[in-house]
């Protein structure tokens, strides 16, 4: 969102904070990941073409049982950033009151308000906390996927290949399975590239 120094002026020192903090990590993500988009439509051309040599049509199987996972990998990380958001408001929450607390400080002090101060933080807190951890758990299980992911994708590769009765040699396998990780890899990054740079 674009502010004017104006609208700034009328924001808590937290809340502009937080602003500048999230819109600097877009920014840098955006940097980072850009180049996804164009290196990883080259880097699966390759993959495909280096595990249809290794292993051939069956190859197919494994990068269509990748490009499956896609739809569930965007899901979870879409709950992820919706609880990241929930979880950023409870943050500007926190840090307002804080910010109020250490404003009046001496008044608090004054009439012994501290246990009931700490009390309505901890509060705030707990219910941060409590986003960030469904939001963890979340990112949790969507890096399982990330990680099982080309593991089943070779299994499904060599299934399909025993199934059609080709044979092939240890350095085969281990090469697709490095091949399958590669591809698992820049499926995952393309996404994020697009997301980065639209952000």
């Amino acid at each position: 969102t674009r502010l004017s120094l104006g609208r700034l002026q009328h924001q808590s020192a937290g809340a502009v904070l937080n602003l500048f903090t999230n819109d600097t990590e877009r920014v840098l993500e955006g940097c980072v990941y850009f180049h996804f988009l164009w290196s990883g439509v080259l880097e699966m051309c390759g993959v495909i073409a280096l595990l249809l040599a290794e292993i051939g049509v069956p190859a197919l199987a494994g990068v269509a049982w990748l490009l499956a996972m896609m739809p569930i990998q965007l899901y979870f990380a879409r709950k992820v950033g919706a609880l990241q958001r929930r979880a950023s408001v409870r943050t500007d929450e926190r840090t307002r009151a804080m910010h109020a607390i250490l404003g009046a400080v001496a008044l608090i002090k004054l009439y012994a308000w501290e246990d009931s101060f700490a009390r309505a933080i901890a509060a705030v807190r707990r219910a941060e906390v409590a986003h960030l951890r469904v939001s963890e758990l979340a990112k949790s299980f969507n890096s399982s996927i990330f990680l099982a992911a080309p593991l089943c994708a070779t299994a499904v590769t060599f299934g399909l290949a025993a199934a059609m009765g080709k044979t092939f040699s240890a350095p085969t396998a281990f090469a697709c399975v490095a091949w399958m990780g590669v591809a698992t890899r820049t499926l995952i990054m393309m996404p994020r590239g697009a997301q980065a740079t639209a952000e």
